[in-house]
């Protein structure tokens, strides 16, 4: 061999011996593994202590007839990623004057099942008809906070104190067939036992809930891209946004609450914000919503909430924009002693409404009010059905009822207008009318209706007069003779 191929030889061996060995990786913890991928279940008195201090090594979490001691919380609020939790049989919890929770849930990728089981929180025991405002102090039930990506089916849960399900800081949650039965509570005392509290969520939907509760269905505080579909609501407060304001988040965007139905409820469909304070309600959808035996509000829009409804002058810092409400079937929904609907907004506080074929008709009929929760606040669209929905044509064909008028700011009396409605409605008023009446409208302006939005002339009275009162006028009155005869 020549010197030049010892050369190379050399050359390619010392480069061969240069090339770095493979980095040596640490072997997968076989006995970690093993312990994560076992079903632990927990039972009776130490069941709930004891699947506390296991959520780091079990995979899946069985909790079979756990009696939970008094005082003391079902905590699984460090549950590792893709961890399963089971209930099986009845789990109770033991008496004690606390706030709770009774049982918190938190994690990454984490299915909760409860099929067959019960969830009985013991209520019963509490409920002295003040909820969480006085009397007895009483713990609220299940924190499910700080979920992503998860699953809860199947829950069924009997009797809670006061508030059922906290749903806080949630990124990506489905409930699917989740039951709330606090009937008991209808005549034991039973007070603020909201089902779903949502604050500062997104992408939460809860499929086929079904609710007997004294308070709010639901109720979105805060958060965006949450759906309420296919539920059934009955005896509490309807299907709820807010009250909004006040908090640290006060911001509620794309909501949408579908094909539900509301049954013997102080309320059907509300949205409520907090006077003087700011925030937003963008892009809130009602959709294919039945009311039935409500005893308040069919619909109820407030922006003057301060802990009771429609208390004061409204205020604008927190808008409710791009409202839908479509296909509410409320024909004789509500009771004799409620009122069809009721809208209260700020000087600017009303945008962009879209309202299709509402109908929500029971209470007696008040004309002017009626008529002023059907009108257009600020470029927004109402149906001929909506309209038509509101106007009973029994009462406005019955001449001998009187009909009170609304109070009108004093610096529009001096317009003295008669409106004649026997061409149908007015296509527009004045754009800056202000109507002060406090449980209807305040402050909204422009007023005026969409060019196809006029009731159908057989089902009103050609003969009905709208007055803006004069000054000296209290109310106006239609004689049997079907003309107005102002009355000081």
């Amino acid at each position: 061999m020549t010197k030049l191929g010892f050369a190379l030889l050399a050359a390619l061996a010392g480069s061969a011996i240069a090339v770095p060995a493979p980095a040596v990786t640490q072997a997968p913890d076989v006995h970690a593994y093993a312990k994560r991928a076992t079903s632990c279940t927990f039972s009776g008195s130490d069941g709930a202590s004891k699947a506390s201090k296991s959520q780091a090594a079990c995979a899946t979490i069985v909790l079979n007839n756990v009696a939970v001691p008094s005082g003391e919380t079902l905590d699984l609020s460090k549950l590792k990623d893709n961890t399963k939790v089971i209930f099986k049989g009845t789990t109770t919890w033991g008496y004690k004057e606390w706030k709770g929770p009774l049982m918190k849930i938190s994690g990454n990728k984490i299915t909760v099942e409860g099929s067959g089981a019960v969830l009985n929180a013991g209520g019963e025991k509490y409920w002295d008809g003040s909820g969480g405002n006085s009397g007895k102090t009483k713990p609220k039930f299940f924190a499910a906070h700080k979920l992503t990506d998860s699953k809860i089916n199947n829950l069924y849960v009997k009797n809670t104190p006061v508030q059922a399900v906290s749903i806080n800081g949630v990124n990506g949650l489905t409930i699917n067939q989740f039951t709330l039965d606090n009937k008991d509570g209808d005549s034991k005392g039973g007070h603020n036992t909201d089902a779903f509290d949502i604050g500062s969520s997104t992408g939460v939907t809860i499929t086929g809930a079904k609710v007997y509760n004294q308070d709010d269905c639901v109720a979105v505080n805060s958060g965006k891209n949450i759906i309420f579909q296919n539920g059934y609501c009955h005896g509490g407060h309807g299907l709820s946004i807010g009250s909004v304001g006040g908090r640290d988040d006060n911001i509620v965007d794309n909501v949408q609450f579908l094909n539900s139905e509301v049954v013997n409820s102080a309320n059907g469909i509300r949205v409520k914000t907090m006077k003087n304070t700011t925030g937003k309600v963008n892009k809130v959808t009602y959709s294919d919503i039945t009311l039935s035996g409500i005893t308040k509000y069919g619909i109820l829009i407030e922006q003057n909430y301060d802990g009771g409804d429609l208390h004061g002058e409204p205020t604008s810092g927190l808008p409710i924009t791009g409202l839908t409400l479509k296909n509410i079937k409320g024909k004789n929904g509500v009771s004799s002693s409620g009122k069809n609907a009721a809208i209260v907004c700020g000087s600017s506080g009303c945008k962009n409404w879209t309202w299709q074929n509402v109908q929500v008709t029971g209470a007696p009929f008040e004309m002017l009010q009626e008529l002023l929760t059907a009108i257009n606040p600020l470029n927004s669209v109402f149906s001929q059905g909506f309209l038509s929905g509101l106007f009973d044509a029994s009462f406005a064909r019955d001449s001998s009822l009187n009909l009170e008028v609304h109070r009108i700011h004093e610096r529009y009396c001096a317009h003295h207008q008669v409106i004649e409605r026997g061409q149908g409605l007015p296509r527009a008023w004045p754009s800056d009318v202000e109507v002060l009446d406090s449980a209807v409208f305040h402050d909204i302006s422009p007023l005026a209706f969409q060019a196809d939005a006029e009731v159908p002339v057989p089902e009103l009275r050609r003969d009905l007069f709208f007055w803006i009162q004069p000054p000296g006028f209290e109310s106006t009155q239609l004689d049997k003779s079907g003309s107005f005869q102002p009355r000081v």
